[in-house]
């Protein structure tokens, strides 16, 4: 396995982590050709909870169930700049996250880097008997609604802290 196959095993394994604890279940996709890896889903009754939080009277959730994700990983620290998370998307992967419209009847699809310490994986995933540790963290941003780009190559998209 190459290391940017583990890189983005290493990736799949934090949302996956994390979507686990949120209670919610994600698919794979067997195909990148619409840029996204993956799907993060809850059912109507764990949607309607997190809306009764918000609002008590609530009898049904009335948004999209699903969140649409596009995971990158790198352990290129100089990506973290002061006003966030400066990640070089491809043109395509852009294009792929930008053209769907901000509405209610579109799933949000969001762009996810993750951060990784170095290049040894060694220090990615810390565990012992009391406790499991993955490091360092993941950033997203919804891309949809973003200007075009006239880029041919690659556009340097910011995530914010």
């Amino acid at each position: 396995m190459t290391l940017n196959e583990q890189k983005e095993d290493f990736s799949i394994a934090y949302v996956q982590a994390v979507a686990a604890c949120a209670g919610f279940d994600v698919t794979m996709r067997r195909r990148d050709k619409d840029s996204l890896d993956m799907s993060v889903r809850a059912s109507p009754l764990k949607f309607l909870e997190i809306a009764k939080k918000k609002r008590p009277e609530a009898t049904a959730w009335k948004g999209p169930r699903t969140i649409d994700l596009q995971l990158k990983a790198t352990s290129n620290q100089d990506h973290l700049k002061s006003d966030g998370v400066h990640f070089p998307l491809p043109v395509k992967n852009y294009g792929d996250l930008t053209i769907r419209p901000k509405n209610r009847s579109y799933s949000p699809i969001f762009l996810v880097v993750m951060l990784i310490p170095d290049d040894s994986c060694r220090n990615w995933l810390i565990q012992s008997a009391n406790e499991m540790t993955m490091r360092k963290y993941a950033y997203y941003k919804d891309l949809r609604g973003e200007p075009e780009t006239v880029n041919s190559t690659s556009i340097t998209v910011t995530i914010p802290y």
